[in-house]
């Protein structure tokens, strides 16, 4: 009778549980030349080298983890956040833009609505969705140009 060691997951029966480079796995000894034996372990899952069984649990734990990855994202929490800030994006650029065909006389990156005609600070408005009335004076068009931003 030859003995032989093997080896496997903690969800296989029977053996010890004991911990071979790290890892927690089920060992068990076997009679080699018992033929019918070695068969029915194969059959079961059992292998013969320890680092077959580390490589089945390593491969157990990325897919556990790949499987609550996926939960996460099919949740539609991040889909959901990417599409705020995606909206969020879209709404800022469409401030960038109004804001950049506003007047900046001096160059300083500050607009200069004293400098707008009446017109052009009732364009602007329209764009911000800012309401006014015809009737109001450039100062009160202005105000609200600056209120806006």
């Amino acid at each position: 009778m030859s003995n032989m060691m093997i080896y496997g997951t903690t969800d296989k029966v029977g053996g010890n549980i004991e911990s071979v480079w790290g890892h927690k796995m089920r060992v068990r000894t076997i009679d080699s030349s018992d033929e019918e034996v070695v068969k029915q372990a194969k059959a079961d899952g059992w292998l013969s080298k320890a680092s077959q069984v580390i490589e089945q649990i390593e491969t157990q734990k990325l897919e556990a983890e790949n499987e609550v990855m996926k939960g996460k994202l099919s949740s539609g929490d991040g889909n959901k956040r990417i599409k705020e800030l995606e909206a969020e994006v879209k709404d800022l650029k469409a401030k960038l833009a109004i804001y950049e065909e506003s007047k900046d006389v001096n160059g300083d990156g500050v607009v200069s609505y004293d400098e707008m005609e009446k017109d052009e600070l009732k364009s602007l408005l329209d764009k911000r969705g800012v309401k006014y009335v015809s009737r109001d004076n450039l100062d009160d068009l202005i105000q609200k140009a600056k209120d806006s931003e």
